[in-house]
């Protein structure tokens, strides 16, 4: 991406859709009182994204998806302190 500005560009826009589509869904999620209201959505959602793409590529360098689920349960865990109606996953 450093070395191909276009394709930088384009690869900048999709994550600002990504990120900007799931803080839309944490507002709303704020909203129906799912989330606490003093959670910064925005700041939230690019560490969602964040978050699993460095799961993605983590299981891709070493080949297993014990990592991306081991991420996953640790993101769970953490959004369920910004809840105000806490999950517990079944997966």
């Amino acid at each position: 991406a450093n070395t191909d500005p276009v394709f930088r560009e384009k690869l900048a826009t999709v994550l600002e859709m990504w990120i900007s589509g799931i803080e839309k869904h944490l507002e709303r999620a704020r909203a129906q009182g799912y989330l606490k209201k003093e959670v910064n959505t925005r700041n939230l959602a690019e560490f969602i994204v964040a978050a699993h793409e460095g799961g993605y590529g983590m299981s891709k360098v070493i080949r297993s998806n014990k990592i991306f689920w081991s991420i996953y349960y640790a993101l769970r865990d953490y959004l369920n302190t910004m809840s105000q109606k806490p999950i517990k996953d079944e997966v």
